[in-house]
């Protein structure tokens, strides 16, 4: 709960939940972003307990979704256990947790130590 851009994530799938718009998913996105503010990164365990379809972590249920997925959030209940599988991508060749420092702005990562839109 204390980790800054987990919260965000749980905002902006909030905010999904909590919009006007007709949208696919609506009260899956809020079990969803109520589950991780409550468990972390057992929100998957909580929702499937709930009988909650969501998706996985690397693709949503509802093609409303638009926000970004999960595994780099949470890449060992993702079964993300190392580096170079295809289903965890290593951007600019960083780990999940390496990652964590950057920030992703129009199709580029920012990292500490990178020139400015490096890839």
């Amino acid at each position: 709960r204390n980790h800054t851009p987990w919260l965000k994530r749980i905002e902006a799938i909030r905010a999904y939940a909590e919009s006007d718009g007709d949208f696919e998913g609506k009260s899956e996105a809020w079990n969803l972003s109520q589950a991780m503010y409550d468990h972390g990164c057992d929100f998957k365990d909580n929702l499937t307990e709930m009988n909650v379809t969501w998706g996985n972590c690397f693709g949503w249920e509802y093609s409303d979704w638009e926000f970004k997925t999960l595994e780099w959030f949470c890449p060992q209940k993702c079964n993300c256990p190392g580096q170079g599988t295809d289903l965890c991508p290593e951007p600019n060749g960083k780990t999940c947790s390496e990652v964590k420092s950057c920030l992703f702005h129009e199709g580029a990562y920012y990292c500490p130590g990178n020139r400015q839109g490096e890839t």
